[in-house]
């Protein structure tokens, strides 16, 4: 059963990274430095814990009559890839020539050709934090989080083969996150990521959507509680000091996102779906939404540095940030109906059909 309610939810977290990158484009020194958009959107990267649960979701909603068969692996393995690596590699090789012409456009910018980072960044693989940030995806610095997408891809194929090896993965993961030091070993802070506990969150998600009692439970209440939980914590991330909270920010999101993808599904599976067409709209189009975001906000705000200047009021920056929202939407509408869309029929076709 394909849920729109998912759409709906995936284009309104898309929005939610947009608007966090969008505050800390306007904080920086160099654009508007207004350090205030920065703290109001801090909430925003919520949306990629929500991203994590709702892949561990959908991946197995849709698989889950295909375990126990290692046949279902490569068909498995070449949708997933079809999925995530040609608008991928398009765009990031389009963001990769950019650059590279900025560096005889632009004097002072210096466009530095590593191979092997470009290599690792294209195809997802995690690089050392020792000689990259964070995992490493130097074209687009949103990569990373498609990097922990193929790992689980990969995780999950191999439980296909049996069941129980997913259970089994499941119990190690737990067991050596929980009891050692791993933090300072690479790909071992990979692997081993709290972010994983968001994809295994996903799976558990689906496999109590199947259970009758709760499509009868009040998913109504749920759904506001989840939300009003949601609110609560981007409060907290507007006031955020190290202390507890931060250490479990990521989980108690991806609880929330428990709490609001089982309300939502079960909501539409006994009254059926509201119509807004917006948000469907926003929803398809947020993978490309995801990608591209981004670099089109770091050049709209400093095309408007030039034209307007960095010392107007905040009033008229919340103007030009809704204007480059509107923009943004249309470009990655765009991108997913000409370039995303075609791109996966065609190899589609040429691979699986």
């Amino acid at each position: 059963m394909r849920f729109d309610t998912l759409q709906y939810f995936r284009g309104i977290a898309a929005l939610f990274v947009v608007f966090f990158h969008a505050g800390g484009v306007i904080g920086n020194k160099t654009v508007f430095g207004r350090e205030i958009f920065d703290q109001i959107f801090s909430f925003g990267s919520s949306g990629v814990e929500f991203f994590f649960v709702l892949s561990g979701f959908i991946i197995h909603h849709v698989h889950r009559r295909d375990f126990n068969n290692y046949r279902n692996i490569k068909p498995f393995i070449i949708r997933r890839m079809i999925r995530v690596y040609p608008i991928y590699i398009f765009l990031a090789l389009s963001v990769l020539f950019a650059k590279y012409l900025q560096s005889y456009i632009s004097e002072g910018y210096q466009f530095v050709f590593d191979i092997k980072e470009i290599i690792f960044s294209l195809m997802l693989l995690p690089e050392n934090k020792i000689n990259s940030i964070g995992t490493g995806s130097s074209i687009l610095s949103v990569a990373w989080t498609l990097q922990y997408e193929v790992f689980f891809y990969l995780c999950f194929a191999i439980s296909l083969i049996r069941k129980e090896l997913g259970v089994v993965a499941i119990v190690l993961f737990l067991i050596v996150n929980l009891f050692f030091n791993y933090e300072a070993y690479y790909p071992a802070y990979f692997i081993f990521s709290d972010y994983i506990y968001l994809f295994i969150f996903g799976v558990a998600t689906s496999v109590l959507s199947q259970r009758e009692f709760l499509c009868k439970s009040n998913n109504a209440l749920l759904l506001a509680l989840g939300s009003c939980g949601w609110i609560i914590c981007a409060i907290l991330d507007f006031n955020a000091t190290d202390g507890l909270y931060s250490n479990i920010r990521s989980l108690v999101y991806g609880f929330l996102s428990v709490i609001i993808i089982l309300a939502g599904t079960n909501l539409e599976r006994t009254r059926g779906c509201w119509n807004q067409k917006a948000l469907l709209w926003v929803g398809n189009a947020s993978y490309s939404l995801y990608l591209i975001h981004f670099p089109l906000i770091v050049i709209l705000m400093k095309v408007f540095v030039i034209f307007f200047g960095n010392e107007m009021s905040n009033i008229y920056i919340i103007l030009l940030l809704l204007i480059s929202i509107i923009i943004i939407l249309y470009v990655s509408v765009f991108i997913h109906k000409y370039i995303e869309k075609p791109m996966c029929k065609f190899f589609t076709t040429k691979f699986v059909n």
